[in-house]
């Protein structure tokens, strides 16, 4: 992996950014670069080396929740980009258990209406990549029912996390049928994907993939 001391370096001085600084997209530019160097289990793994994960648990308490939301929805990138395996998930849930109860937790709360609009919206987009792990989803299901706090976001007036919350739904991969199981009827299914339809642009064949696919759901 190329950068790699700037990768060290950034990983240092994310948890010392101060909530004054001259560049505001600064949180997106790092999260832009860091994504785009991690791009398989590999290099997931090499940045752990690095002082990624190290660099998480030092931010999740920062005064800033713009940094916040930058390393939760980094831990999120890492998760999600282990789609088959369960190296980098087992990882986290075994010797860093308490970011994953930090991320969902925030979701659990009964102040969730009361968690800055940039926190929330790095919250619901960590969780869009982490359910691209078939055994970070797996988890989900057993353990964190997120998805009533979720579907409530649907509701939120900040167009940027409504829009977050809508392609973190998707990603729970309704498609191949995941989400139908956390639904307790077929009526309340098909009102999400009526929902989704209307908030986003899915297109019409995908559409028709999920009708198809819940025309063979049993009644």
């Amino acid at each position: 992996m190329e950068h790699k001391l700037v990768l060290e370096k950034i990983f240092k001085r994310i948890p010392l950014m101060k909530k004054a600084i001259s560049d505001p997209a600064r949180h997106e530019k790092i999260l832009s670069f860091v994504s785009n160097e991690c791009k398989s289990v590999n290099d997931a793994l090499y940045m752990i080396d690095l002082g990624l994960l190290k660099a998480v648990h030092e931010s999740i308490s920062h005064e800033d929740e713009r940094v916040v939301s930058l390393v939760v929805r980094l831990l999120g990138h890492i998760i999600g980009i282990d789609r088959e395996s369960s190296a980098i998930f087992d990882l986290v849930l075994n010797e860093h258990a308490s970011l994953l109860n930090f991320v969902f937790g925030q979701l659990e709360s009964s102040k969730v209406d009361e968690i800055p609009a940039a926190l929330k919206f790095g919250i619901i987009e960590s969780i869009g990549s982490i359910v691209k792990s078939n055994h970070a989803f797996n988890w989900i299901r057993l353990n964190q029912p997120c998805l009533q706090q979720l579907c409530d976001s649907l509701n939120d007036t900040n167009l940027f996390i409504a829009n977050a919350t809508c392609k973190t739904i998707y990603e729970f991969d309704i498609v191949l049928g995941k989400l139908y199981s956390m639904f307790d009827t077929k009526e309340n299914y098909c009102n999400a994907l009526e929902l989704l339809w209307n908030l986003s642009e899915i297109k019409m064949t995908e559409i028709h993939i999920i009708n198809e696919k819940l025309k063979r759901k049993p009644p």
